[in-house]
């Protein structure tokens, strides 16, 4: 996993910027049993967050993906550390 996002307005605009640049990355939501769509679960459980979204990218493109959602997300993701 590359990291999170926490609003899916973010989440699809990465989908979107990685999709530009050819890069091939899966968003999974983390929204609970309704998806994305509908009311979140994980608020319940996740100390109030609306909405996760996970990243994942090849490894040969992390680093190509960590610049490309540092420059246009800047603060609103969340890159995984471990």
């Amino acid at each position: 996993m590359l990291g999170i996002i926490e609003e899916q307005p973010f989440a699809d605009l990465a989908r979107e910027t990685l999709r530009s640049l050819n890069i091939p990355a899966v968003i999974v939501s983390r929204s609970g049993f309704f998806g994305n769509v509908g009311l979140p679960l994980n608020s319940v459980f996740d100390n109030g967050k609306l909405g996760v979204f996970e990243i994942s990218v090849p490894l040969e493109f992390i680093e190509e993906a960590t610049e490309a959602l540092d420059m246009t997300l800047g603060d609103k993701w969340l890159k995984e550390t471990s």
